[in-house]
């Protein structure tokens, strides 16, 4: 009962966001392709925000930013899996965080495409609806982007490192960028955890950190997206270290192959998907822990955003902590989590990968002030 009860709250607010900001949400069917005159520039994205605040009497005084959570994978796709830990489950708690600290700024819409429940009424319906629909927008991409990378003589460069996607996760991926396109959506973040090849199912693997995927220079909607992934970056690099595989040293990686970053010139949006750790990582699985983790991983992806905005994020309330040294602990956690946020942890010549945020209070922690 209780749950059903849920459910229908939830379904109301869905029609709320979706409902209250009608010139953002209204689905206009005849323009349903992308093209080059709409795909959004950061300089766009500031001139609404300018006026937004200045109160500019006109219509552009109206326009908010229009932001979409997607949390990677559903519960038939759930993605990485360490013990009963289901990726999908980690998405959707983060996801849920973020879109908490973004509601509470004024002029910006943030939806979340999924939740506990799985994806929304609203895209559920659009997938089975528009299914020939997407199929025709995903085929007529192909050709066009086909064709410009023959007539301007372009050699696409390809990652041979992402695990194939099934029919079912291509059709709702580029059912969400033909969505997003119709919607005057400005950035879509994708919110993933990470895993490799290889891994024994019931061992720690041997990589950790974080690292953000950004569309290529070869796509419209490139210069939007990096400067997002740089902020976001920015923000993340304070509290977890960058991947250590290989492929993502860099930490913000370029890719022309992922669907959710506009794979075929598919999204006008800005676009990125963050890998934010491992999830193996025991600051994940232990779940005395996991809620904080998450917590400040979508607290240092919202001021990542509010950076690229030019704006300051709302500082994060310091909760009462409760030391246990030479201990693992929720509260040991939360402390360095906030210590690393104020810029004193890790301590001063040591850095992350050196002291890692994981719980444990011992030496790097005693020579934090």
């Amino acid at each position: 009962m209780k749950q059903n009860a849920k459910h229908i709250l939830f379904l109301l607010a869905l029609l709320l966001v979706f409902i209250l900001p009608v010139q953002a949400l209204e689905l206009h069917e005849n323009n349903a392709e992308a093209s080059e005159e709409h795909t959004k520039t950061i300089e766009q994205i500031l001139e609404k925000r300018k006026n937004f605040h200045n109160q500019v009497r006109d219509r552009a005084s109206k326009k908010i930013v229009n932001i979409l959570i997607v949390p990677g994978h559903d519960d038939n796709s759930w993605g990485a899996k360490f013990g009963s830990l289901k990726e999908v489950e980690l998405n959707r708690k983060l996801a849920h965080h973020l879109h908490q600290y973004l509601s509470k700024e004024e002029g910006i819409n943030p939806v979340l495409a999924s939740d506990d429940f799985g994806y929304s009424p609203i895209f559920e319906t659009y997938f089975n609806a528009e299914k020939e629909k997407i199929q025709e927008f995903i085929l007529k991409s192909k050709e066009e982007f086909s064709q410009k990378l023959t007539t301007e003589h372009i050699s696409e460069v390809d990652n041979d490192f992402h695990n194939p996607a099934t029919e079912d996760v291509v059709h709702r991926l580029y059912g969400i960028n033909r969505w997003v396109n119709t919607q005057d959506f400005d950035l879509v973040i994708h919110i993933h955890f990470n895993d490799y090849r290889g891994r024994k199912k019931s061992k720690i693997g041997k990589y950790d950190g974080f690292s953000i995927y950004t569309p290529g220079k070869l796509f419209e909607n490139y210069e939007l997206s990096k400067n997002v992934a740089d902020s976001v970056f920015e923000e993340l690099a304070q509290i977890r270290p960058v991947s250590n595989l290989k492929s993502e040293e860099a930490g913000v990686i370029e890719d022309h192959e992922l669907i959710a970053l506009g794979a075929n010139e598919t999204l006008e949006a800005g676009s990125i998907l963050i890998e934010y750790g491992y999830i193996y990582e025991p600051i994940f699985t232990d779940p005395d822990r996991r809620g904080i983790s998450l917590d400040y991983l979508a607290y240092a992806t919202y001021a990542g955003i509010m950076n690229t905005l030019g704006e300051q994020a709302e500082s994060k309330v310091s909760p009462s902590f409760s030391i246990s040294k030479n201990k693992t602990t929720a509260d040991n956690l939360a402390w360095q989590f906030q210590k690393a946020l104020e810029g004193s942890y890790p301590p001063e010549g040591k850095i992350l990968r050196d002291c890692p945020i994981s719980g444990y209070f011992g030496k790097c922690s005693e020579k934090v002030k």
